[in-house]
């Protein structure tokens, strides 16, 4: 398996376990500078923005489970070279304050240095979410 299966393996295998582990960055995936960019503005969507670090992503996570539960983490499709890769996946997502369910469809453009995650773009339709999160 080359080093690109190889990551798109891993993030699989993160994406999936996503929901029953909760806000626990996988460290062994990224690189000390990440940079995480989530589409949006935090007036819409409270994790929006870009975020730096590992401890930057920590914080992302922390946000996103602030304000939802992610119920179902499904990669739809994807592909992956050994510089990164890009995944369609399907959400379901619980808002903790109101209970309504969400499902989200989104994209992750995912760029890897030596094997680690440097940056890393998720793209979903904000307006959606924007509308959801004040229900």
């Amino acid at each position: 398996m080359g080093d690109g299966a190889a990551f798109a393996a891993a993030m699989r295998e993160f994406y999936h376990d996503y929901p029953s582990k909760g806000p626990v960055p996988k460290a062994d995936l990224l690189a000390d500078d990440v940079e995480l960019e989530s589409c949006g503005d935090k007036a819409q969507v409270p994790w929006a923005g870009t975020w730096h670090g590992i401890e930057g992503v920590q914080a992302f996570l922390d946000a996103v489970w602030t304000a939802v539960e992610i119920t179902r983490f499904d990669v739809i499709s994807s592909v992956a070279d050994d510089f990164g890769a890009l995944f369609f996946s399907e959400l379901g997502i619980r808002h903790r304050a109101s209970g309504a369910m969400l499902t989200l469809h989104k994209a992750d453009s995912i760029s890897v240095r030596d094997g680690k995650v440097v940056r890393y773009r998720e793209v979903y339709d904000v307006e959606q979410v924007s509308r959801w999160l004040k229900n």
